[in-house]
């Protein structure tokens, strides 16, 4: 497991669903959608990691994460 926090986990993912969408008239994936998915997972996960290395960073990351989810219940 690469994210330990659920709600990065499902932003990360929405992100990349976003993305696919915006590009699906110039994406050429017909043989092997999975793997292209999965290779936009990692990179933006690893993209992820890498701007919020230090502590207080991902702390305001995922506090931001959290307050959106909780905005989206109301």
């Amino acid at each position: 497991m690469l994210l330990k926090d659920e709600k990065e986990a499902e932003t990360i993912t929405e992100s990349v669903f976003a993305k696919i969408w915006d590009e699906r008239v110039d994406i050429e994936t017909e043989d092997n959608f999975q793997a292209y998915l999965f290779l936009n997972l990692k990179s933006e996960i690893f993209g992820q990691m890498n701007r919020y290395r230090d502590p207080a960073s991902k702390e305001m990351f995922l506090s931001k994460i959290h307050s959106y989810s909780d905005n989206q219940h109301l």
